[in-house]
């Protein structure tokens, strides 16, 4: 996850035995992680811009 920055603050997985997290499972859960991620990222303060770029509305890469 990034933070109002652009830098990264947190990550978050998804784990488990073969068994129970089969191909299907892991697609499933990695959408649903890839979405809470940029949700969390998002009231985190992180616009979508990368580190070292302007964000929209500046010129010089500040907020």
């Amino acid at each position: 996850m990034f933070g109002a920055s652009g830098s990264v603050v947190a990550a978050i997985a998804v784990g488990g035995p073969w068994f129970r997290l089969d191909r299907v499972a892991a697609e499933k859960f990695g959408s649903l992680v890839a979405a809470s991620a940029h949700a969390l990222s998002s009231r985190l303060g992180y616009d979508g811009t990368p580190v070292g770029q302007a964000s929209a509305g500046t010129s010089d890469g500040t907020a």
